[in-house]
């Protein structure tokens, strides 16, 4: 897009929730700086941008200061864009309202002797199971708390910080339940990443059937072609193995090598800035692939 397009293209203005000053969202700017591609490198149509800003403007949500993030995912029926809020988004509205009078929140826990408690905070020790989080909100205008009990299997995700920090996640989750229903009128329809987020899967690509035709024998002369070609792989996947990278296709990481290169990059960091974290290794093919020919658009 060029600079003239985009000074020329209508952008809406706001003042963030507890700013004094205005800001300007747009669909280059909302595309260029804040969405998140999916991991296949899909971006927002102009109409999930819109929805974007629109809910940003309703809600004076600053995404600028990490405040709201539109997020693709890759799923069975295309990509789709959700609108996620950052903790502290919820925390601002909540502690900002003249009623609130404080929150309490914990994990629910199951003793070594079967007994079920709240306990405040996410610490744990060892022989504890983990049920889920609470969260109760105080108001200076009723009589009985908003509490919001919640239970872990309806929220782990099993990837990411849910893997190693679950106390943490589901308090989190407990806390923005029971906001949510404390203040409806400010974050009713706002939801965190951690309740919503799902884990990024690829289907293979099938491959092809072989026709009678391309299975037949290969034509004399073609032996010294083949053999060179199945050296090239064998080299490949050697270069694999060697970089413990076994699960992404030696075609694959040719491909990545290059583009990593251009970018003046080493593999890994590469694969970091265009969200693909976690340890190589754990990388399916088709990972890799989806990274490549995005990075090749």
């Amino acid at each position: 897009m060029s600079n003239e397009i985009i000074k020329n293209e209508k952008t809406i203005e706001y003042v963030p929730f507890g700013s004094s000053e205005a800001i300007k969202l747009s669909l280059s700017i909302v595309r260029s700086y804040i969405a998140n591609p999916t991991k296949s490198g899909k971006l927002p149509t102009d109409r999930d941008i819109m929805n974007f800003i629109m809910l940003c403007k309703s809600r004076e949500l600053n995404p600028f200061e990490g405040d709201a993030y539109l997020v693709g995912y890759d799923t069975q029926n295309g990509p789709s864009f959700s609108l996620i809020t950052s903790h502290q988004a919820f925390l601002k509205r909540g502690v900002a309202d003249p009623d609130f009078d404080g929150m309490e929140s914990g994990v629910v826990i199951q003793l070594k002797d079967g007994t079920i408690k709240d306990r405040e905070s996410d610490f744990m020790i060892a022989g504890e199971t983990l049920l889920g989080g609470w969260a109760r909100v105080h108001s200076k205008i009723r009589a009985i708390p908003i509490y919001r009990r919640i239970n872990l299997e309806n929220y782990d995700k099993g990837f990411g910080l849910w893997k190693t920090n679950k106390a943490m996640m589901i308090v989190k989750c407990a806390e923005a339940d029971a906001l949510r229903s404390a203040y409806p009128n400010k974050v009713g329809d706002l939801y965190l990443r951690e309740e919503i987020e799902e884990k990024q899967e690829y289907t293979p690509i099938a491959m092809p059937e072989l026709t009678q035709d391309e299975t037949t024998e290969p034509e004399t002369g073609q032996d010294e072609t083949i053999a060179e070609s199945t050296t090239k792989d064998t080299e490949k996947e050697d270069r694999c193995s060697e970089s413990g990278y076994e699960r992404i296709s030696p075609d694959v990481l040719v491909q990545i090598e290059a583009i990593a290169k251009r970018l003046k990059k080493d593999i890994k960091e590469a694969l970091e800035a265009y969200g693909f974290i976690g340890e190589l290794k754990d990388l399916p093919a088709e990972d890799g692939k989806a990274f490549a020919d995005f990075l090749k658009e």
